[in-house]
């Protein structure tokens, strides 16, 4: 920061800002903890001006993400402090002593605080602030000597594209904690699992049944389902079904319509996560699937060509999969 203020175009710039009184030091108390970190009782002692706070504010974020020991000391002068009163300036509610007392006020005030802090961060950099936040006000607190500064943001960065996904696996206690957390709060519905947990998954989850294992579910007592939605109207019925398992890795959901024309099923999926769309390889590998067990389709083919897919993303209506196996 400094050398690049030693260019000719910012010198009246650096002249400015000098001369702007910034003085941290008059406002530190007299007396600090004996464990307030030292790094961070210099940035304000030698801040005098606009000029040498942004300098020295530079080199200590530069020294937290080099060098672990003094991300380990701030954490832990951060885990051992009286929090409430920063919440309440913060105007962060709903959240107490023993951890969250009314979720939907701590995700709204949690939330508006870094929208009102950040206005012009986009979505992807406002779900990692909030992440890194869990740990930098004590919400979620991890173990200081584990943990670095940068590992802290990739680790946020991880949880954000996890949210896109089925599954988020790993091994660090950490991330999987401050992960379920964040998920939980903002009703993520993705699995997050240890490597013993994706084991069981692997081994024990009804994941991939097919659609014999359906047609059993579907004889039995639907009540003891989870009802998603219903809507009536004078034309038509409908209800939406979350299932008990998952079928062809893809299905989790089932929709009762009843109206003019009779009664019928259809699969689909319930969105549990970020993502909005579903992935050709997963249009790929349902109909490939489907093709196995039933075999060709009324319209005399088998397995999925990408070629079906059309120049806007879209699955081409003759191909789709009620116009492929019209008994389904």
């Amino acid at each position: 920061m400094s050398d690049l203020f030693e260019e000719d175009y910012l010198l009246p710039l650096k002249s400015l800002m000098t001369m702007m009184p910034f003085n941290l030091r008059d406002l530190m108390p007299v007396s600090l903890p004996d464990n307030y970190p030292k790094e961070l009782n210099s940035l304000f002692q030698n801040s005098t001006n606009l000029y040498d706070f942004m300098v020295n504010m530079m080199n200590f974020s530069e020294s937290l993400s080099e060098e672990q020991k003094e991300f380990k000391e701030m954490l832990s002068y951060l885990h051992q402090s009286i929090f409430a009163p920063i919440y309440k300036a913060m105007e962060i509610t709903g959240y107490g002593v023993e951890g969250i007392t009314d979720k939907e006020s701590f995700r709204e005030s949690f939330i508006n605080y870094h929208k009102k802090t950040y206005p012009h961060r986009n979505f992807h950099e406002q779900f990692t602030d909030m992440y890194c936040a869990l740990e930098l006000y004590g919400f979620v607190k991890g173990k200081p000597r584990k943990q670095k500064m940068m590992n802290l943001i990739n680790d946020a960065k991880h949880a954000f594209f996890g949210a896109y996904c089925d599954i988020v696996v790993s091994k660090d206690a950490d991330f999987l904690e401050k992960t379920k957390f964040i998920y939980d709060l903002f009703e993520i519905q993705v699995a997050v699992l240890d490597m013993n947990q994706y084991r069981d998954y692997l081994e024990n989850s009804n994941y991939h049944s097919n659609l014999f294992n359906f047609y059993n579910e579907l004889e039995g007592n639907f009540i003891e389902s989870k009802i998603i939605q219903q809507q009536y109207n004078e034309e038509e019925n409908c209800t939406l079904i979350r299932l008990k398992n998952v079928y062809l890795s893809y299905f989790n959901s089932l929709v009762f319509v009843s109206n003019a024309n009779g009664k019928y099923y259809y699969l689909t999926k319930e969105s549990n996560n970020y993502s909005s769309g579903t992935l050709i390889k997963e249009i790929k590998y349902v109909t490939n699937s489907l093709s196995e067990l039933l075999g060709v389709d009324c319209n005399e083919k088998s397995l999925f060509d990408v070629s079906e897919i059309d120049n806007e993303g879209k699955w081409v209506a003759e191909f789709g999969i009620m116009k492929r196996w019209l008994l389904l």
